[in-house]
């Protein structure tokens, strides 16, 4: 006998899995399967949820609810006929046996709830088509009393994190009040609530209350992050190129600054790369905020900057100041003569915790370019004692100004320090020049003494300037710099004084330097004898060749008496012969003694007086000697007289002459004498 299988379908609305006046769910599926698995037999509920298999043969089947469509596609099985919940139940057919009723199947339409987490990257609370989701933002549903949901079949709803697109949700949720719990990332804030009018769109805030109706799905539950992270702030005129921002250091106005951040990837050159553009205000200072936990890098983009700062002309720019690596002192070097941009960028990290960086300072300068001249004025050959000028010349090529310059000129050994007429250290040789203008130059006289001889060099340097030359290094001793310079001159020794020449050595007589000869006032001086002596006495040949070197010329004048004339007898023989006369100067008295006057021939200027008184000591003879001859005149001296050194070039012929004349003139004497004797 054939039996038949029936029950129904319908909404379990208080899911206690028994079917209690609720509606039926009308077009479901029912399939009845034979033991191997087989469909023998296919039913549609109807209207009221119901379903039949009609003519059953005996045997054990099984019932299935094919919930895959329909309005059951999302529902939970919350009642079975055999408590599996499952959708599925067995049967057993006999052929005694009733047909089989009340096979019903309850379900229930769970409800959800969610949306996304994001990144608000304008802060207005809005999510934007180019604003990234957040990952990884962590999500927790309770229910009304605040504790954990619990979904359709009872289980505790466990918390769930946003995905890489920032997504959540919860599902298979009963109807009912629930708070959707956002815990907010460090480094970040819950955007603004309700800013734009539309749930779907606008922040929900980090605890959002819901409610769901049966089967409801709510996708607009969402939150807005706003970074709380700054980055900022300075880009300036590091005008003594130290590396730090000194007061009275302009800030650079007009910079364009742009803050990257990485996104949440946190790789730069990505999709999600967020760029924020600022500009430097009028004191050079940037700031970008609302910045996420993440990596940044900090790139400037207008040089017109630090080139405007000091005027027209400056063709290139210093960087002295780079947040990642400090001071530079000029590492960089940027060329603005274009007027275009550069891009000099460097890299930073936001973390929670460290969400501020205001010292992301940036200084520029315009570099110097110092030179330096020297030259020594007038002749280029001195003598030991002249002043020596060096004129020396600081100028500055610009674009910049340069500061704190200083010159190192030390004088050399063999110069000693006059004047300046510019402040000027002698003692540390130290000219210090101060600050020079782009274009200008400034000049010193410095004024030494020559004290010593050969060729003297005179080098000098800029030994400082607070700005970096472009071309060279202050004080690095470099002589090929066009910092440095130097000058030559040459400075002859003093001449060493000529001693005069030293006279032939001769013995000292004891007897006075005879003064100027004066004529004998008793006795005229015979000029010509009138007869020739009858027996002339030979002059020896050996006097007139070895005469004394210590006598001078004395002339033979008559031996004064009472009567005015000399006995012959009286004479002694020796006096008779030319040795007992000086014949003249000997060579070393024409080399050495005085030159002769003109007047030297002049036997009474001869200054050898031998009568008259006695008072110069010169005269032997003035009186009669104890035998009662007349006293015989002893050969006459004078102390010779050291010629000075200019008179030591006297004509050596002059002094043979006037020697010759006098011997002549003394053999007259002689003669008369023993003339008038007889």
């Amino acid at each position: 006998m054939l039996q038949s299988v029936s029950g129904s379908v319908y909404r379990d609305s208080d899911r206690d899995g028994a079917r209690g006046g609720e509606a039926g769910v009308e077009g479901t599926k029912v399939e009845l399967r034979d033991h191997d698995g087989a469909v023998v037999a296919t039913a549609t509920t109807g209207t009221d949820g119901s379903y039949s298999f009609n003519r059953v043969p005996s045997g054990t089947y099984e019932v299935v609810v094919v919930a895959d469509g329909g309005e059951l596609a999302k529902a939970v099985a919350t009642g079975d006929p055999d408590s599996t919940k499952d959708g599925r139940a067995s049967v057993s057919v006999d052929p005694g046996a009733p047909s089989v009723t009340g096979l019903d199947f309850g379900y229930y339409r769970p409800a959800s709830v969610g949306d996304r987490v994001w990144y608000d990257l304008d802060g207005d609370g809005v999510q934007g088509a180019d604003e990234p989701g957040a990952e990884g933002v962590k999500v927790t549903l309770v229910d009304a009393s605040g504790q954990p949901a619990r979904d359709v079949l009872g289980t505790e709803v466990a918390p769930v994190t946003t995905d890489a697109k920032g997504r959540y949700s919860f599902e298979k949720l009963a109807a009912g009040s629930y708070t959707v719990k956002f815990e907010v990332p460090g480094g970040t804030a819950a955007a603004a609530t309700g800013a734009g009018g539309d749930a779907s769109a606008d922040s929900n805030g980090p605890d959002a209350a819901v409610t769901l109706a049966e089967g409801e799905s709510n996708g607009s539950i969402d939150l807005g992050l706003v970074g709380e992270g700054s980055v900022g702030s300075l880009v300036w005129l590091d005008s003594n190129q130290n590396g730090a921002a000194d007061p009275g250091e302009p800030g650079i106005p007009g910079v364009a600054v742009t803050v990257t951040w990485a996104g949440p990837d946190g790789k730069f050159g990505t999709d999600d790369d967020r760029p924020h553009s600022v500009t430097t205000d009028a004191n050079g200072e940037y700031r970008v905020d609302r910045l996420f936990p993440g990596e940044y890098s900090v790139a400037l983009g207008d040089v017109a900057g630090p080139s405007a700062a000091v005027g027209d002309g400056a063709a290139v720019s210093l960087q002295t100041f780079e947040p990642e690596r400090g001071a530079l002192t000029g590492d960089k070097t940027i060329d603005v003569s274009s007027g275009g941009a550069f891009a000099l960028k460097s890299r930073l990290t936001l973390a929670p915790g460290e969400m501020e960086n205001l010292r992301h300072n940036f200084g520029f300068a315009v570099p110097i370019d110092l030179s330096l001249t020297k030259k020594a004025v007038g002749e280029s050959a001195r003598k030991s004692g002249d002043e020596v000028v060096y004129r020396l010349e600081a100028a500055n090529r610009g674009p910049g100004t340069a500061t704190g310059v200083k010159v190192e000129d030390r004088l050399p050994k063999g110069l000693t320090f006059v004047s300046a007429d510019r402040p000027y250290d002698s003692a540390m040789g130290v000219w210090d020049v101060g600050t020079l203008a782009p274009g200008k130059s400034a000049e010193i006289s410095i004024v030494a003494r020559a004290t010593g001889g050969g060729g003297l060099v005179n080098e000098a340097e800029i030994a400082a300037a607070d700005q970096k030359d472009v071309d060279s290094t202050p004080g690095n001793g470099v002589a090929s710099e066009d910092d440095a310079a130097s000058a030559t001159v040459t400075v002859k020794p003093a001449p060493k004084p000529t001693p005069s020449p030293s006279p032939s050595p001769s013995a000292e007589p004891t007897s006075p330097e005879p003064t100027s000869p004066t004529a004998a006032p008793t006795q005229p001086t015979p000029t010509s004898p009138t007869a020739a002596p009858t027996s002339s006495p030979t002059p020896s040949t050996s006097s007139p060749a070895t005469p004394s070197p210590t006598t001078s010329s004395p002339t033979p004048s008559a031996s004064s008496s009472s009567a005015g004339t000399a006995s012959p007898s009286a004479a002694s023989p020796s006096a008779a012969s030319p040795s007992a006369v000086s014949p003249g100067p000997t060579a070393s008295d024409q080399t050495n003694g005085p030159a002769p006057s003109a007047d030297s021939a002049d036997p009474r200027r001869d200054g050898a007086n031998h009568g008259g008184s006695n008072r110069d000591g010169m005269n032997r003879g003035g009186e009669a000697s104890g035998d009662g001859r007349d006293g015989a005149e002893a050969p006459l001296t004078a102390t010779p007289r050291k010629a000075p050194l200019a008179r030591a070039g006297a004509s050596v012929g002059h002094q043979v002459a006037a020697a010759a004349i006098l011997t002549v003139i003394g053999v007259l004497i002689v003669v008369a004498r023993r003339r008038k004797g007889r």
